[in-house]
């Protein structure tokens, strides 16, 4: 029998949230979504984004400009059964309407996931912070996150690995077009970070085709061979596995401020069946077997080495891509499979939730070699 779900988030159908609120559909829940996202009744858009991004450099506290939480509070006012409110990412919701909830919906499970580091302020507000104690359970993706929330005061928290969406990313068939536009040797998808920027600097010197995709990077003043590099734009939905599948290399940075050790990318490009170069932590390998199924580096030099060697060796660097996409396939690395867990878990809390507030923090899991996956 399937949960009711009332699903919080930013719910743009490009997006991450999206891909889970989907997923959990798929599944046979009844899902009611509430999109964070909107125009501000008070303010034109333009002075809201500049409000917005004021009170985050400033005060953090993410202001509620789009009345989510008076929106929220009307929803649960009507008469109807729900068996979990679900927060993805829910910056900007206060403790009084977790309250309010809790009074109107008492058997209602509250539970709440963010894909990101939740302890750098890019990704919390002081609000977020203030809500933790009052969620039933809290799932992150950062194994680092799972004693640093719950010193935070949150009850529950589950550590759950990163997902791709089947799909959209998938192996997909380039028209010539696509090829012209998307097609190199060596490709980069992400956000400009300084690290990243200096080694595909370094890198660009090389003799080989390099495309970098993502935000930021055409904001920067850069020269040389890495300017030629960068396309000046993101890649999302169907243009991301086109760019994955159209290069021959994709890296796989992580984000130092993030301090990251594995990312939704690890497994989006293996999924998209893309040869994966990424940086060598515990955690990327205990997703992906070594030079099998993906291949991974520690120093540039080795990153360099291994760029040229897999250029000459298309029959091995093609074997790897199909062995990584069928790892994240058999591995329960797919959102539906990461959903299921989350949301075997929250029926544990659900069954108890009378009789005891929650349980001692561990992992659900999240490479195949930790338990639960």
């Amino acid at each position: 029998m399937g949960l009711t779900i009332l699903y919080v988030g930013s719910l743009e159908e490009r997006g991450t949230c999206f891909h889970r609120m989907q997923a959990a559909r798929s599944l046979g829940h009844q899902v009611f979504p509430l999109d964070v996202d909107g125009q501000s009744p008070l303010f034109p858009r333009w002075l809201a984004a500049g409000i917005a991004k004021a009170d985050h450099r400033v005060a953090n506290w993410r202001l509620d400009l789009t009345r989510l939480n008076r929106r929220l509070r009307h929803m649960v006012s009507r008469p109807a059964h729900v068996d979990v409110v679900w927060f993805d990412k829910p910056l900007t919701i206060r403790p009084a309407t977790l309250r309010r909830i809790r009074a109107r919906m008492p058997s209602a499970v509250l539970a709440t996931y963010s894909p990101d580091d939740q302890m750098n302020p890019a990704n919390h507000s002081r609000l977020y912070l203030h809500c933790l104690p009052h969620y039933d359970i809290v799932f992150t993706t950062k194994s680092f996150n799972v004693p640093e929330l719950t010193a935070m005061g949150a009850r529950d928290v589950r550590l759950i690995g990163v997902g791709f969406d089947p799909a959209t990313h998938r192996p997909v068939e380039l028209t010539a077009e696509e090829r012209g536009e998307y097609g190199c040797q060596v490709s980069f998808i992400g956000t400009y970070e300084g690290q990243r920027a200096h080694w595909l600097s370094r890198l660009a010197a090389d003799p080989l085709e390099l495309k970098v995709w993502g935000n930021g990077w055409q904001e920067r003043k850069l020269s040389g061979p890495l300017a030629k590099a960068v396309q000046g734009r993101a890649v999302n939905g169907g243009d991301y596995p086109r760019a994955v599948c159209a290069s021959q290399i994709n890296l796989a940075f992580l984000r130092k401020a993030m301090r990251d050790q594995v990312t939704t990318r690890s497994v989006e490009i293996p999924a998209c069946g893309g040869f994966m170069l990424a940086e060598r932590t515990r955690e990327h390998m205990d997703y992906f077997d070594e030079d099998k199924e993906a291949a991974f580096f520690s120093t540039f030099e080795e990153m360099r080495e291994k760029i040229h060697y897999y250029l000459q060796h298309p029959k091995a660097r093609q074997a790897i891509a199909r062995a990584g996409r069928h790892g994240c396939l058999e591995s329960g690395y797919s959102n539906q499979d990461r959903m299921r867990q989350m949301l075997a878990e929250v029926e544990r809390v659900r069954q108890k939730i009378r009789r005891q507030p929650g349980e001692p923090a561990e992992g659900v899991g999240a490479g195949r070699r930790s338990a639960g996956s």
